[in-house]
């Protein structure tokens, strides 16, 4: 059984903030039509697998190599592109903010594939409402 990283109620919020800065976004578009350089349901589902893998390893670099290596076909213009590297960052700082305020220098990577896999998550649901045409949910649909 997977060891379950406690994620913080501060921490939470943050973690839908990021997801929703990252989906609301997006062009959200059918499977059928999309190419491999958009953000799709099949990509975020794929980012998933590669957090679950990182968790099994243990190995937080091995979430940012399957990360990049799914957008590997991608310009730098391309949404999907975007996505991974705003993806990146975003947890980049995060982690820098939660370490500063523990007074650590970085911290462990199993919390930081739990926050990664929790912003994925939060991604992909929400991805999925707003491919349902379900408004609201990003402060700019109406």
């Amino acid at each position: 059984m997977p060891q379950t990283i406690k994620i913080e109620p501060i921490l939470s919020k943050e973690i839908v903030n990021i997801a929703k800065r990252l989906v609301c976004s997006l062009t959200i578009t059918e499977e059928e039509e999309s190419e491999s350089r958009l953000v799709t349901k099949t990509n975020l589902n794929n980012m998933l697998k590669v957090a679950r893998l990182a968790r099994e390893r243990k190995d937080y670099g091995v979430f940012e190599i399957g990360i990049a290596y799914i957008a590997r076909n991608t310009e730098y213009d391309d949404e999907l592109n975007w996505f991974v590297r705003q993806l990146l960052s975003e947890l980049r700082l995060l982690f820098k903010r939660i370490a500063s305020s523990r007074g650590l220098v970085d911290i462990g990577d199993e919390e930081k594939i739990a926050i990664a896999e929790d912003v994925l998550k939060l991604a992909t649901m929400l991805y999925s409402a707003r491919s349902a045409d379900i408004r609201g949910i990003c402060s700019n649909e109406r």
